[in-house]
C-alpha cells in the first residue's frame, strides 16, 4: 500500500484533481484520492470522537508554583506540584500544544 501527497494553491484547483484522478488506473494501479474537503471532515469526526484529556495533571498548581499553601476542599489538589517546575522559568513546548503528559516535566 502506497500513498503520497499533492500540494496545491487553490482549494479549487485540489478538489478538481481529486475529483479527475480518483479511480484512476495509473500504471496498472488504481488511484483513490480524497480531496480537501473529504480531509477536513474525517479530521473534523475523528476529533469529535476523540476522548477529552483531563489536563490538570499536567498543569501547574498556581498557588504551588507561587509559594502558597494549596488547600483543596476535597484534600487532594487535582493539578501538578512539580518542585523542578516550580524553580523553572521555561515553559514546556508540548505541553502549550497539549501534548506533554509527563507529569515529572521539568518545566512550566
Amino acid at each position: 500500500r502506497q500513498f503520497g501527497y499533492v500540494n496545491f494553491n487553490a482549494k479549487n484547483d485540489a478538489e478538481r484533481a481529486a475529483k479527475a484522478w480518483n479511480n484512476r488506473s495509473w500504471l496498472g494501479t488504481t488511484i483513490k484520492t480524497k480531496g480537501p474537503t473529504q480531509l477536513q471532515s474525517r479530521q473534523r469526526s475523528q476529533l469529535a470522537a476523540a476522548p477529552a484529556i483531563d489536563m490538570r495533571p499536567f498543569t501547574d498548581c498556581a498557588y504551588y508554583v507561587s509559594g502558597q499553601m494549596c488547600t483543596p476542599k476535597s484534600g487532594n489538589c487535582p493539578y501538578r506540584h512539580s518542585d523542578a517546575a516550580r524553580r523553572s522559568s521555561k515553559q514546556c513546548f508540548k505541553w502549550k500544544a497539549k501534548k506533554c503528559f509527563n507529569p515529572d516535566c521539568p518545566y512550566r
